[in-house]
């Protein structure tokens, strides 16, 4: 594993520790506020796990850090790199995604059929090598590509 910059005071720029460092972020919606100034950095080959209530604003800060929502201030940094501000598409690129736990499928769709509704952006050539890569992650997914979605546990 390479090492990742992190940001230092004096640059802005990140040292080698974290993978992802996360600096007053503030998200609103409308006149609420999410989430208030939380700072995080999680380091390369670690597992973090953010823990709250419902309404805390967990599903905010990943939606954030993954680009689904525009920050109203703050800092995103992954890889050295920073990351706030940029569209989902580019921080999938990237290396960064959100999953989340629900079972949001369309259950009369094949299993396929719902990997590429995850893909509608992608060129189609752009989607086989990701479909690939996808059934090379998760070989199981191979045998059922074309079972329909609500027949899965």
């Amino acid at each position: 594993m390479t090492d990742v910059p992190r940001p230092t005071a004096s640059t802005g720029a990140p040292t080698s520790a974290s993978l992802l460092e996360v600096r007053a972020l503030n998200v609103v919606y409308g006149a609420v506020s999410a989430v208030q100034d939380l700072s995080l950095t999680v380091a390369a080959g670690s597992a973090v796990a953010i823990l709250g209530a419902n309404g805390a604003g967990k599903s905010s800060v990943l939606r954030t850090i993954g680009g689904l929502q525009t920050p109203k201030s703050g800092e995103i940094w992954f890889a050295g790199a920073r990351a706030d501000g940029l569209p989902a598409e580019t921080l999938v690129r990237r290396g960064i995604a959100m999953v989340t736990d629900s079972r949001d499928l369309f259950p009369r769709f094949t299993v396929e059929a719902n990997l590429k509704m995850g893909a509608l952006r992608l060129p189609s050539r752009e989607w086989s090598a990701s479909r690939d890569r996808v059934l090379d992650l998760f070989p199981p997914l191979r045998r059922l590509l074309g079972r329909s979605a609500w027949t899965l546990s």
